[in-house]
């Protein structure tokens, strides 16, 4: 029994007191006019405790992602969806039933990458506080509207000539020297171990070789930038990617190193120079990260889907899938 009596007039927190040292009783908690006892059982039972509660996945996945540096993000990010490359043929007189149907995807994609760039652009910091912004985007003339971002429309062509060439000749540099640096800026990942393979290859055989290019045409066949779920120090990541058809007459020239010259350098009997004309669907992207884009980079060549069934299989698969990047093809036309 209870030690108290609570009287009229009493504050009910002596009455709570008087219930806390009477008896308890598990019966008694399920009365509907005995709150008190209810309140005690559900804290004395151990099935009924609160349990802590787990962080979501997306929860999860931002934590992890905010505990990376910035040389832990991946360089590749995948293709972009709805990305569809143009092939080069067949004519629209010789087959305009399957012409018409490529140049229906290519501008409706065309279409909606200006939609999507648009709104991307003017909605990428919407969703991210003033105070959380990087502080070059802290002007006061820019609080009124979004930062702009600068994606470099009208250099496309000039940079991917750039890059294609840069490649190359850091793949050629590499195989004389060892010196991989440039390999690890012009390329992605999947593109750096490809090469690496090439390059220990050609050690192997103790060969080298020279590589030279004249570039006839380059067209860009798809841009696209927007914001991807992931988020780096509470700011989010964005990608832009380009995906160009580059035409090009190449000349490789083997050589075999058969031993050292009295200065020192290698002695190379070169063989003779073989060239051929390419069509090379180049795909380059880059990081949009805390404001500031990161450099260009190649990470793959893809075939383009030019017969009807592949272009069928294309759409059935954007639509069964259409959240899931594509991951390209890394071996490039040139190399192998």
């Amino acid at each position: 029994m209870a030690q108290r009596i609570v009287r009229s007039g009493q504050p009910l927190r002596l009455a709570k007191d008087a219930f806390a040292s009477a008896p308890r009783c598990h019966y008694e908690s399920r009365r509907l006019f005995s709150a008190y006892q209810r309140l005690g059982v559900s804290k004395n039972n151990p099935r009924t405790q609160q349990r802590p509660s787990r962080p979501s996945l997306s929860t999860a996945q931002s934590m992890q992602m905010q505990n990376l540096r910035k040389e832990d993000l991946p360089d590749e990010l995948g293709m972009m969806r709805i990305t569809y490359i143009l092939p080069p043929g067949p004519s629209l007189l010789l087959n305009p039933r399957l012409r018409s149907s490529q140049l229906y995807e290519f501008g409706k994609q065309y279409v909606q990458e200006i939609l999507q760039t648009l709104v991307s652009k003017y909605t990428f910091w919407r969703e991210t506080p003033i105070r959380s912004r990087p502080k070059h985007l802290k002007k006061s003339w820019m609080l009124f509207r979004p930062p702009r971002i600068s994606l470099e429309t009208f250099s496309h062509k000039r940079i991917v000539k750039d890059l294609h060439k840069r490649s190359y000749q850091a793949i050629q540099t590499a195989v004389e020297t060892g010196n991989f640096a440039g390999i690890r800026e012009t390329c992605g990942t999947s593109l750096q171990e490809h090469y690496a393979r090439m390059v220990r290859n050609y050690n192997l055989k103790k060969e080298v070789l020279k590589w030279d290019v004249k570039y006839k045409r380059v067209r860009i066949l798809s841009r696209k930038f927007g914001q991807t779920p992931m988020q780096f120090q509470n700011l989010p990541l964005g990608v832009q990617q380009v995906v160009a058809r580059i035409t090009s007459e190449q000349t490789l020239t083997p050589g075999q190193i058969v031993g050292k010259t009295k200065e020192g350098a290698q002695d190379v009997q070169w063989g003779e120079p073989r060239t051929r004309t390419l069509t090379e669907h180049v795909i380059m992207s880059r990081k949009y990260l805390a404001g500031r884009f990161e450099p260009w980079k190649i990470f793959g060549f893809r075939s383009p889907k030019g017969t009807q069934e592949e272009l069928d299989q294309w759409r059935e698969q954007q639509m069964r899938l259409p959240g899931m990047p594509s991951q390209p093809r890394s071996t490039p036309e040139a190399a192998t």
